[in-house]
């Protein structure tokens, strides 16, 4: 056990606390030593109040090491952001002072006005934001921090987390693909297994891609006609959930899908209960494939040669000359969102099909076609123009 002293932020009293390094059985003394500088627990003491304040990167380092990721995704986003971003930039300054302002400065001068192509995208620094203030609420928990706004020694009030009041718009001008149900029979046309039934499975339910790679037949119920979804495969490693709590379900599997399935699971050598359906040959079957590689090999030049997109100079644009800055098997389930608002199914069905956590991400996800609009604004003209300039 390391045991440590810490400033209680209700009163100003000194408590004592502890975490928990090992088993005595497994560990000497050194080794103990060792585990709690690698484990970070030894900043806990270095407390503003013993006159050593803790750096941005002390509390950063520890969040990473002690905070609960639900997801080896959200992992791998935050190491990425603190590592590449946030401490680069702030980690030698302390942590309490810190100025909102600052952030915010620091933020507009990594847009796309500031920095032209070498900028980023106002989503990418709001997921910067969100990741630094979970930070500071992390250490706020800790105690390593005060939890509340606090008077400076000049008498002024200064906040321990300053994110709080940083306003960051996450609006961005990404919009996503959507195909017509002519164009993804088209690119399916183009593909073998299993990048055939891989993709049929997207289109068809919207499952993410990540859980798509992540399946094992096991989870593909043939006598209740669904999939169970419990896992997703991000980064090469197997995630303990999916993105949401919502996602963590049944998805439903329509007869003519699970026929597909079933040749496929007929064809592959990995076609016992705890294979992945969609196994990496060049693993013996011990990984699932390796989504931005399927992307890369099989679905765009699929799609190139179906003429749904086309690149020029490396750059790669729609058949009406729009540029895409992604194209993957997320524009599917945006896709499929797409179709199902369109047929006139209900926002609640369509919520439960794409396993949202909230109705409003119909709001990202349901896109209208330029001639549905074009079709509704001529149904109002046919009502209010004269038969003769209508019928023109």
């Amino acid at each position: 056990m390391y045991c440590y002293t810490a400033v209680r932020s209700s009163d100003g009293a000194r408590t004592e606390r502890g975490r928990v390094v090992g088993l005595v059985a497994g560990l000497s003394k050194s080794g103990a030593w060792a585990e709690v500088e690698r484990r970070g627990l030894n900043v806990l003491v270095n407390e503003p109040d013993a006159g050593n304040p803790l750096t941005f990167r002390q509390i950063a380092l520890h969040h990473l090491e002690n905070h609960v990721f639900h997801n080896h995704g959200t992992k791998y986003l935050h190491d990425h952001i603190v590592k590449d971003y946030l401490i680069p930039r702030f980690g030698d300054k302390v942590a309490v002072e810190i100025k909102s302002r600052e952030i915010l400065g620091w933020l507009l001068s990594q847009t796309f006005a500031e920095c032209g192509d070498n900028g980023l995208e106002n989503s990418t620094l709001g997921k910067i934001k969100t990741v630094m203030g979970a930070v500071y609420r992390n250490a706020q928990f800790e105690e390593l921090i005060p939890q509340t706004v606090s008077p400076n020694s000049k008498g002024q009030l200064k906040a321990s987390n300053p994110v709080t009041f940083v306003r960051w718009s996450n609006q961005t001008d990404y919009e996503a693909f959507i195909l017509r149900p002519e164009q993804t029979m088209a690119v399916l046309d183009l593909l073998v297994q299993p990048e055939y039934t891989l993709l049929l499975l997207v289109a068809a339910t919207g499952v993410r891609i990540s859980e798509a790679l992540a399946l094992r037949w096991k989870s593909v119920l043939y006598d209740q006609n669904s999939i169970r979804i419990k896992n997703s495969w991000t980064y090469g490693q197997m995630g303990s959930g999916t993105k949401t709590h919502a996602s963590k379900s049944t998805v439903p599997m329509h007869p003519a899908l699970a026929e597909v399935l079933k040749a496929w699971q007929a064809e592959t050598p990995y076609n016992k209960p705890d294979d992945f359906v969609f196994a990496s040959f060049k693993l013996d079957g011990k990984k699932p494939r390796t989504g931005n590689m399927v992307v890369a090999d099989y679905l765009r030049p699929a799609a190139i040669k179906a003429g749904v997109i086309k690149v020029v100079n490396g750059e790669t644009y729609d058949m009406a000359g729009n540029v895409l800055t992604r194209f993957g098997f997320h524009c599917f389930r945006h896709t499929l969102a797409s179709f199902l608002l369109a047929q006139g199914n209900s926002p609640v069905l369509i919520k439960n099909l794409l396993r949202w956590s909230k109705i409003s991400m119909l709001d990202t996800y349901g896109h209208v076609m330029t001639d549905e609009k074009i079709a509704a604004q001529g149904s109002m003209l046919e009502r209010i123009m004269p038969k003769t300039n209508a019928a023109q």
